[in-house]
């Protein structure tokens, strides 16, 4: 896995959740049990952060947010693991 496939991914993320109505904003930090739209408001917001982390070259926190948003995708049933395979061909 290197940044452009990262890259490739958050912008294919960005896009669906954008189209689904989601916007950017960080989720309270003292909070559990979100609403799935709270949750994934917080990865469009991450997926923002992530940018940023790759623009300064901050590796290891781009992927460890990256990991954190495929797995909340995943949860919410936003993409299967079979589509999030497919992108890395």
């Amino acid at each position: 896995m290197n940044l452009e496939y990262i890259k490739k991914e958050i912008s294919i993320y960005k896009e669906k959740l954008i189209n689904k109505g989601f916007v950017p904003e960080k989720a309270p930090n003292n909070k559990a049990n979100n609403t799935a739209r709270v949750d994934m408001n917080h990865c469009l917001w991450m997926i923002s952060k992530i940018e940023i982390f790759i623009d300064n070259n901050d590796l290891e926190s781009a992927f460890k947010w990256f990991g954190f948003v495929q797995g909340c995708l995943w949860c919410c049933g936003l993409f299967t693991t079979e589509q999030m395979k497919d992108y890395n061909s």
